[in-house]
């Protein structure tokens, strides 16, 4: 689920979801600038195959041309399992993102950083 203010004019981008992993793809637009803004859910068990349809789709929207590229979400990583960590990484490198996020604390687990990412593609607001 994806809320836009009424004020905000925007198309939905279905061009660039993949049928398998939750997302929404959005294309918004400012005076000179043009926005693709994603919203993703990844659930605790998601698959390396899910995993990759997700690079996926994100390739899509880079292939695109649009170089303002926003990605909110909910990845459930387990920043302490190195292999997860790593798929972040690995994203924040390929395609030359930002990742901002924040730790939410859970009692079972320790410290679990579940990724509120907000993924910056040669952003310049």
């Amino acid at each position: 689920m994806l809320y836009v203010k009424d004020n905000l004019h925007y198309k939905r981008r279905s061009d660039l979801e993949i049928i398998g992993i939750e997302c929404i793809w959005i294309e918004t637009h400012t005076l000179y600038k043009t926005y693709f803004v994603r919203r993703i859910l990844s659930p605790p068990n998601t698959t390396s195959h899910q995993h990759s349809q997700i690079t996926d789709s994100i390739h899509l929207a880079v292939d695109t041309g649009v170089s303002n590229i926003i990605i909110t979400g909910d990845l459930n990583i387990n920043m302490k399992n190195p292999l997860q960590a790593k798929k972040i990484d690995d994203w924040c490198q390929l395609f030359s993102l930002n990742q901002l996020y924040y730790r939410k604390y859970n009692s079972t687990l320790n410290i679990l950083l579940r990724y509120l990412m907000l993924f910056l593609h040669q952003m310049q607001i």
